[in-house]
């Protein structure tokens, strides 16, 4: 060992070629070390630091090379003059949880001289970094999981986030929050998914007030925030902010499908104790619920749990409370100019009462308790107050008068129901699905369906735990074993597959979309009807935007698109064909009463969607394209489903297939 040390580090010293090899003894692996520096396995085997500022590795191969980089690293704390790359700021400062580290190895001694001549190796000397430390006094802290938000790329998988509990503020919207995100430069929607999947994006680890958080995600974006408070000690949070001290300054690629918010802090989770170990349980892809599951799911983690429901959920908990008449009322409010609206409440306010009898008195007093607590909630949530300046926003009237009228109300507001269990990411299936089955054409032809979906969650999944309507499928791939012919194809590549279908209201206009990119055999060739053919295949890119309603308690909702697509058709009859076309479509989404989702309940999921498109070919073939998909899931055990597929054009049924899923 020591042989391959000193041919590896030929302008180390001895010493230094020693104490690297007396680090390896006293941290198995250089597992810790690792960990500082936030090192991962290559797929091919390999080492790699996932930090990509050229100035956070000290050694010009110390990204790819832990060892080499614990040398550059211990030669440089040796010298109390040495500075930071690029920097006048003492190495020793700029990097305090890699000095405390060689102090706990022993490779340097807390206030004494090293191993070779050196001053103290010690954090007193860092003014600034004792300062910001003293302003940072935790008592505990919390992983955050801020659910779905699909009118945003980069926030449709949630987003995850550290919290510190503070010792000296009362509340707890005054503690900090750690967060990490991508610094976007694009708003496209197809140039957004493609530079997110490339790491094109850099990211970037901050502190800020947690209720600037709570302002974004809670109240402005209106997604519900899951707290759980982990048991960690105060040594252990001391590390964490050493290790956020140094890699705060640096950046590193930001990859939706691995090194994104959460992986990046689940990395700097475990800088807190080399016992904690969460990243060995990720799949090489990585989304936020997963690193959630694998850090809750840990025995004896965590502490406790509590929910922040969202501005939008509160509103809408309060407008359901509203009678039929009330609810007229609050939809007239809304719709009028905020000074008229605002005139109307102080009649409302005024009016005297010719009701009969106490009952009569208490129930209209109640109705118009309840109309200002949802008008307030909607103000509260059209226009967030999140400083003075911003409090003089053009519903200010309003809601003064609001505030006024349900002053003089002096019952107080209804109990809102909490967020349940179902609504718990963590309770979600599993973000992976991989299926089985049979499948048969109008043809004639049968055979094998295989299928593989990484991420995340589709419509005919169950939805517990996930964002309801809402689908998210990314790098699905899909094969098909022809059972005639004995051949095995690609029958189906799915890039991005993204559907929002957000309920259409008078009180919340949400704009229903859907975003595909896909690689298919199964289309059918162009200028022919019926079942899709492998001679024949298509790669596409096609959206829609539109609006959704929802009924019978949100169990059926129907959608209706304009869509748009373009792509590239191989038909051996015509050739290589560019084609581009538009058109109407319509979806159906139903969910069973009876569906609990991962539980093992027996739940039904529908899909139904029905489009005609109008296709121009770049060799002057035109034609009009009528199709129509049926997709099915049923729960049948806890982490299993059955599915059952069918498509058919304006003449026939043109396939029909059935397939069992694990979720994993």
């Amino acid at each position: 060992m020591a042989l391959g040390f000193s041919i590896g580090f030929p302008l180390a010293s001895t010493a230094v070629a020693s104490n690297v090899v007396a680090a390896v003894a006293s941290d198995p692996g250089l597992k810790e070390w690792r960990r500082l520096l936030f090192y991962q396995t290559t797929i091919v085997g390999g080492e790699k630091g996932i930090i990509d500022s050229p100035s956070f590795y000290l050694d010009p191969d110390g990204k790819t090379n832990p060892e080499l980089e614990l040398a550059a690293t211990l030669r440089g704390m040796q010298d109390a003059k040495a500075t930071a790359p690029g920097t006048t700021v003492p190495l020793r400062c700029a990097f305090p949880a890699r000095l405390e580290y060689l102090v706990r190895q022993g490779l340097l001694r807390r206030g004494a001289p090293s191993l070779e001549p050196s001053p103290e190796a010690s954090l007193e000397a860092c003014p600034d970094l004792q300062t910001w430390l003293g302003h940072r006094q935790y008592k505990s802290m919390w992983l955050v999981f801020s659910s779905w938000y699909p009118q945003n790329p980069g926030s449709m998988f949630g987003h995850t986030m550290l919290r510190f509990r503070r010792t000296d503020r009362e509340s707890d919207l005054l503690d900090d929050a750690v967060n990490y995100a991508a610094y976007v430069d694009t708003e496209n929607s197809v140039l957004y998914p493609v530079k997110g999947l490339t790491g094109r994006f850099p990211g970037r680890f901050s502190m800020l007030s947690y209720f600037v958080k709570i302002q974004e995600y809670n109240n402005i974006e209106s997604r519900d925030l899951w707290e759980y408070e982990l048991n960690a000690n105060q040594e252990q949070m001391r590390k964490i902010l050493l290790s956020l001290w140094e890699v705060a300054p640096h950046q590193s690629g930001y990859w939706y499908l691995d090194e994104n918010c959460s992986w990046m802090l689940l990395k700097l989770l475990e800088t807190g104790d080399p016992a904690w170990d969460f990243s060995s349980k990720i799949k090489p892809w990585v989304v936020p619920v997963d690193t959630m599951r694998a850090v809750v799911g840990t025995p004896g983690f965590v502490r406790s749990k509590s929910q922040r429901i969202s501005q939008e959920r509160t509103f809408r908990a309060r407008e359901a409370l509203l009678d039929a008449e009330s609810a007229a009322k609050f939809r007239d409010l809304i719709h009028q100019d905020p000074v008229e609206a605002a005139a109307t409440v102080k009649k409302i306010a005024a009016q005297s009462h010719t009701e009969v009898g106490v009952a009569a008195v208490t129930a209209s007093v109640e109705a118009r308790r309840r109309l200002f607590d949802a008008g307030l909630e909607y103000v509260d949530m059209r226009e967030p107050m999140v400083s003075e300046s911003a409090a003089k926003g053009p519903l200010t009237p309003l809601r003064d008068a609001l505030l006024l009228a349900r002053k003089e109300i002096k019952s107080v507001p209804d109990p809102l129901p909490g967020l349940s269990e179902g609504d718990d990411p963590i309770a979600g299936h599993g973000s992976s699905h991989l299926a089985a089955g049979y499948f048969q054409t109008a043809s004639g032809e049968y055979g094998l369906n295989l299928s593989w979906t990484p991420t995340l969650h589709e419509l005919i999944a169950p939805p517990t735990g996930y964002a309801d309507g809402l689908e998210i499928v990314l790098v699905r791939v899909s094969g098909r074993w022809f059972a005639r012919e004995e051949k095995a194809v690609i029958s189906e590549v799915v890039l991005t597959r993204i559907r929002s279908l957000s309920g259409w209201t008078s009180s919340l206009p949400a704009a229903s979309w859907f975003l595909d990119s896909s690689y298919s055999t199964k289309a059918q060739c162009p200028g022919q009807s019926g079942a899709g053919s492998a001679a024949c295949s298509s790669t596409s890119l096609a959206m829609g935007r539109g609006v959704a309603g929802r009924f019978f308690g949100e169990r059926l909702t129907l959608a209706a698109f304009w869509t748009g697509e373009a792509g590239h058709a191989s038909d051996p009859r015509i050739g290589q064909q560019f084609f581009a076309g538009t058109g109407p479509a319509v979806e159906l989404w139903i969910k069973s009463a009876g569906d609990n989702g991962k539980s093992g309940g027996h739940g039904i999921r529908v899909d139904v969607t029905s489009q005609a498109l109008r296709r121009a070919y770049h060799g002057g073939l035109v034609e009009t394209r009528i199709k129509h998909d049926l997709h099915a899931g049923v729960s049948v055990a806890e982490s299993w489903d059955l599915r059952l597929g069918a498509a058919w054009d304006q003449r026939r049924l043109n396939e029909v297939g059935v397939d069992l899923g694990h979720f994993f």
